[in-house]
């Protein structure tokens, strides 16, 4: 099973401030820099999975990965059955219910762009 979703394409706009406007109306906050990735996460696991975005832009091109997030004591508690990190597509049993809510999100964000949606 792949760990992350990730989405490539391309647009001539600068993408940061649409994603911070959309990070803040879906209630998703910067954690960190992954490299050169910006990472926004929703929730802080007590009660659902984290479900992260992460994104870079270099020139016209936009490379973005949707996962949710398992925390140490969440995978501790399921006898570390449940992986660290699982893509946010429909398929599977594992963090069902956080995958379909960041599924949800991010493509309401794709939609912003003119790309398909996630199934």
């Amino acid at each position: 099973m792949k760990a992350r979703t990730e989405i490539d394409f391309d647009t001539v706009q600068d993408i940061q401030k649409i994603v911070e406007d959309w990070a803040k109306q879906y209630g998703y906050k910067f954690r960190e820099m992954e490299g050169d990735m910006r990472v926004y996460q929703r929730g802080s696991g007590f009660w659902t999975a984290p479900m992260r975005l992460a994104f870079r832009q270099t020139g016209e091109h936009v490379h973005m990965e949707a996962y949710v997030f398992a925390p140490l004591l969440n995978r501790l508690m399921a006898l570390f059955l449940v992986p660290k990190e699982s893509h946010v597509e429909s398929g599977g049993f594992v963090a069902s219910l956080p995958r379909v809510m960041a599924r949800k999100d991010v493509n309401a964000l794709l939609e912003t762009f003119g790309q398909p949606p996630l199934k």
